[in-house]
């Protein structure tokens, strides 16, 4: 709080004062008071003037300048009132008791609104595991009576598949702490599920899979690392080249982490669009091209990956690759754990 601006705002108050000041001299002027007397009755009433014009002035910059500083300070402006002291002048403590009816009424409303996604989110949830039940069943049917067709449809089923769970999996994504265990998990065997559950692709668009050392364990979530991988795969799938197309599975280790990455020799990524690639809803040139492309797949791997504390990262090159990496980071809670 500035002098300056509390000035102006007390020129109706410091006007009144003068005009009150120079009727009292005048009266004194009047009444031929004693000199004496007329010095110590205008000291006086200077001295209370200055005082009301300033005392409330310190008061009250103390308190507003730890609103002001407070609330630059702070990253969630509506935690404003919790750190803020009862003042006891009377329009700070209209300001006070104002913030607090005001953040009250905020945090009902949050609740309220937290319900109602939480409602929202189990509907999904549940949707989700309806509606798979007829796609498994569709599937099973196209697989139990073979027709020229059949291998299209059997195609447009397993995408279908994977966009109800990317449904499912997003509803999960802004808290999958509370959907996680974290274990030693096989590289080798999640590989597999993966490749199981798209071998009618590979099959399909003629893809040859090559796995590498695959022989290793990582601490993490084995479902939520299912779909991670399941999901990079289908971007290979999606954007391969339209003959000998080859994905290629392998896992690293060094002395600092284990890392898994899916390498294609697809349409790759234009240089431009690389740096964006994890941006929400992005789909850059190859999604214009394809027209499929949601720009939701990889945003969700990354949000995914940095909830879990794994690190997800890529490389390419237009027209010639494709890389994806993820990174299992060996910490002293690992080491815990498997003692």
């Amino acid at each position: 709080m500035k002098f300056r601006d509390y000035i102006k705002d007390q020129m109706i108050a410091i006007f009144v004062y003068i005009l009150f000041l120079g009727i009292l001299i005048f009266l004194l002027l009047g009444f031929q008071v004693n000199q004496s007397l007329f010095i110590a009755i205008l000291l006086l009433v200077l001295m209370y003037g200055v005082y009301l014009l300033l005392y409330p002035y310190y008061r009250k910059k103390k308190y507003y300048d730890l609103v002001t500083n407070q609330l630059k300070e702070l990253d969630k402006k509506y935690l404003l009132h919790s750190l803020l002291y009862e003042p006891h002048f009377l329009d700070g403590k209209i300001l006070f008791e104002t913030l607090y009816e005001t953040d009250k009424d905020m945090r009902e409303h949050i609740i309220t609104y937290e319900q109602k996604l939480e409602e929202l989110k189990e509907y999904i949830e549940l949707w989700v595991h309806e509606v798979k039940i007829p796609i498994s069943a569709g599937l099973l049917c196209l697989h139990n009576h073979p027709t020229k067709e059949s291998a299209k449809l059997v195609d447009q089923f397993h995408k279908i598949d994977a966009y109800v769970e990317q449904v499912l999996y997003y509803a999960r994504s802004e808290h999958p702490e509370k959907d996680y265990v974290i274990s030693k998990v096989s590289i080798k065997q999640v590989v597999n599920q993966v490749a199981i559950k798209n071998k009618d692709s590979f099959i399909e668009h003629k893809i040859k899979l090559e796995l590498q050392h695959l022989d290793k364990t990582v601490y993490t979530d084995s479902k939520w690392l299912e779909y991670l991988l399941n999901q990079l795969i289908q971007n290979s799938i999606q954007y391969r080249k339209d003959q000998d197309s080859i994905i290629t599975i392998k896992a690293e280790e060094t002395e600092d982490c284990v890392a898994i990455s899916i390498t294609d020799n697809g349409i790759g990524i234009a240089k431009s669009d690389l740096s964006r690639v994890f941006e929400k809803g992005f789909t850059g040139t190859n999604g214009r091209k394809k027209k499929k492309s949601t720009g939701m797949g990889l945003y969700l791997c990354k949000k995914l990956c940095d909830k879990l504390g794994h690190k997800l990262s890529i490389q390419s090159e237009e027209g010639q690759y494709t890389e994806v990496t993820i990174e299992f980071g060996k910490h002293d809670f690992y080491d815990v754990i498997e003692k």
